[in-house]
């Protein structure tokens, strides 16, 4: 346990204390803003501003949730594959520790990169800006607003965001395992959403079961904690699949190799 611990600091602090990881995170609120400029005016909030940063019509929502923040770790299995170090390290800490440190820190670091990016904007475009002053955010997290809790929104809205990437990035580890390339890794995220959306779009299933609604969208069950208990719990349970098959083939190639 204590050599997993270690594995698992020392692959946590390599994501995210790394030159990429900073870049991305910068560059996800660089994008956001250059998406908002045309509507920057003084009669404009930051939750209206959000709003429009991250709308589908701009087309960067895939940009910002699903290819930026799977660059700081989740192409590291293709990258160790490619550069012939992964028999070193799992030499040293074993197979599933280093499976397991591995995925874990794809996730994470693709979460808290798109968190991180979301509130540096938030901040920044406050200087000018108030938080709110008319502009209708997102339900249910409205609620806190509605309340003068305008912190609150932004941090459940955050998250919420950010699990999205927080799902792209065991999508792309797991297709890392299967194609060890680091170009198709970053593809991935984006073919496998217009794919699931266009197939989910055709069936007869409830909203909260849709690709559209499970990665760019808001279920609103009727309360905030329920609407981010949803989204947290499909995202663990889909990321939870997802490093389940990616260990399993990365022991399938290590055993192949």
């Amino acid at each position: 346990m204590k050599r997993y611990l270690f594995l698992q600091w020392t692959n946590m602090k390599q994501a995210l204390f790394s030159l990429k990881f900073m870049i991305v995170t910068l560059l996800i609120c660089c994008i956001l803003f250059l998406t908002v400029l045309p509507a920057y005016t003084s009669t404009m909030d930051v939750v209206g501003l959000l709003s429009i940063g991250l709308g589908g019509t701009h087309g960067n929502l895939m940009l910002v949730l699903g290819t930026l923040p799977i660059i700081p770790f989740a192409i590291s299995f293709a990258t160790d594959w490619e550069q012939k170090v992964i028999h070193p390290w799992i030499i040293r800490s074993g197979m599933y520790p280093y499976a397991t440190a591995k995925v874990i820190t794809s996730v994470l670091s693709a979460f808290l990169a798109t968190f991180f990016g979301l509130s540096i904007f938030e901040l920044l475009a406050s200087i000018g800006l108030p938080f709110h002053l008319n502009s209708y955010g997102v339900e249910p997290y409205m609620y806190f607003i509605d309340h003068d809790q305008t912190v609150l929104y932004f941090i459940f809205y955050n998250t919420h965001m950010a699990l999205s990437s927080f799902i792209f990035a065991g999508i792309a580890f797991f297709v890392s395992t299967m194609i060890p390339n680091k170009f198709v890794t970053i593809a991935a995220p984006v073919v496998f959403y217009y794919l699931s959306h266009r197939f989910t779009s055709t069936l007869d299933i409830p909203m909260y079961t849709k690709a559209l609604t499970i990665f760019e969208g808001v279920y609103n069950p009727g309360t905030p904690g329920e609407s981010i208990l949803y989204k947290f719990t499909t995202s663990i349970i889909i990321v939870a699949i997802l490093s389940v098959l990616s260990i399993i083939q990365i022991r399938r190639r290590m055993l192949h190799a």
